[in-house]
């Protein structure tokens, strides 16, 4: 199902939504965000979204922000990931206790954003061909973190875990790892 959502910042987001049979706010399900990588859409996750569904899962196969239908520019505001959680999780239909994350390619910068944002929110994650470097600016040139209210987090979080500084080119997009070194 098609499926719009505003993001943080204001920025129209697109995503492909899969519900398992027997998935409803009273019988709720585990839930997957399904991020694709770079130059690509919604749709590339398909194959995953489509048997994570048949095995019980709902899944959100996001369009990343600058991809598909999603607003540009592309790399902003966590490549979309952190706003593609927080939809993921404000479903009724949708186990809150129970979500993972699964990106490729760049589509692993999306959900590694999400799990900094939300670093209690989700149970696991899986990464196909996705880095777990940090290819990013420096905070202090992340303007969406000073805007949004998963960028105030993620700031936050960044001062508490002793990270001041992300790796990469200014390009990049705008969200930072722990731990990651200029």
């Amino acid at each position: 199902m098609d499926v719009r959502f505003i993001g943080s910042d204001g920025s129209p987001m697109s995503a492909l939504l899969y519900v398992p049979p027997g998935a409803t706010a009273r019988t709720p399900a585990p839930g997957i965000l399904a991020v694709h990588g770079y130059i690509n859409s919604r749709e590339t996750q398909s194959g995953f979204a489509i048997e994570f569904a048949r095995r019980g899962y709902v899944v959100l196969a996001l369009d990343q922000r600058g991809h598909g239908y999603s607003a540009a520019p592309a790399f902003a505001a966590g490549f979309g990931g952190p706003d593609g959680f927080a939809y993921l999780r404000s479903l009724g239909m949708v186990d809150k206790n129970n979500i993972g994350l699964e990106g490729h390619s760049m589509g692993g910068w999306a959900v590694l954003a999400a799990a900094a944002v939300f670093p209690d929110g989700y149970k696991s994650m899986v990464l196909e061909g996705a880095s777990t470097g940090a290819p990013f600016p420096a905070a202090s040139r992340c303007p969406w973190m000073t805007r949004s209210g998963s960028g105030r987090r993620l700031a936050r979080w960044l001062r508490s875990s002793g990270s001041s500084r992300c790796c990469s080119g200014p390009s990049m997009g705008c969200w930072c790892y722990p731990g990651s070194r200029l």
